[in-house]
């Protein structure tokens, strides 16, 4: 298994487990959440191959990989199920796929500005011919990077099996993060389509749209991330 950079704390039995979005590390994602939540439970954040200070990856990080190296993690570090799982941007697919292949793991999830499984076929329709370059150089230069292979992850929840009966909560930011010539005002609006689209995933959804936040919530607005997570624990 490939070395990663995690770290553990708080010291109730609720296990808390955060994945940040592709290109993130931990503690650039979630710094302003996580020390409230150690309150509550157990507070697991690691850092992916490749990403923060872990070692570079040595497979493709599929989402296949990627869990397959954190049921690795959790176990080396004894940290038993149910888990609660709270996924940002590309985490979000992961905390999906996790949960349709291991629901009895998983006891709720916070999905965070989310990557929706249908939102990456339809990218490339809202970038730019200089963004589309960019993107097509990074996947060049990074073979094995989850940007390679998010297309692949977001194919095998589809052919996964149903997503389990429990509660989630889904962030959806409603500022741009950028002027309308690099951010197209019809991305907002097919990713808040497809957020919608979510909440029928469990008849125990609640969808909660931000007011003063882009993409990056938790660094923006993490106290609506705190609160969502605490309201979640209150209904498990």
């Amino acid at each position: 298994m490939n070395s990663t950079l995690n770290t553990v704390f708080g010291t109730e039995s609720t296990v808390f487990i955060f994945l940040n979005g592709d290109g993130l590390d931990f503690q650039r994602s979630w710094n302003d959440v996580t020390s409230s939540i150690s309150l509550l439970g157990n507070v697991l954040l690691f850092n992916r191959p490749g990403r923060g200070k872990s070692s570079k990856p040595v497979r493709a990080q599929t989402g296949d990989e990627i869990i397959e190296t954190l049921n690795h993690l959790l176990s080396a570090l004894k940290l038993a199920p149910p888990y609660i799982l709270i996924g940002h941007s590309s985490g979000g697919l992961l905390a999906n796929l996790y949960a349709r292949r291991y629901p009895e793991n998983v006891s709720g999830i916070v999905f965070v500005d989310p990557t929706h499984p249908k939102q990456l076929s339809m990218l490339s329709g809202h970038l730019n011919a200089l963004q589309k370059s960019l993107l097509w150089t990074m996947k060049k230069l990074f073979p094995l990077s989850e940007l390679n292979h998010l297309e692949n992850t977001a194919s095998m929840i589809e052919h996964e099996g149903a997503f389990p009966h429990i509660p989630i909560k889904i962030l959806t930011s409603t500022k741009p993060d950028a002027p309308p010539w690099l951010q197209r005002p019809s991305m907002l609006r097919d990713k808040t389509k497809l957020h919608k689209e979510m909440t029928n995933l469990s008849p125990l959804s609640h969808h909660i749209f931000t007011a003063n936040s882009g993409h990056f919530i938790p660094a923006e607005e993490p106290k609506i991330v705190i609160d969502a997570i605490r309201d979640l624990v209150k209904h498990l």
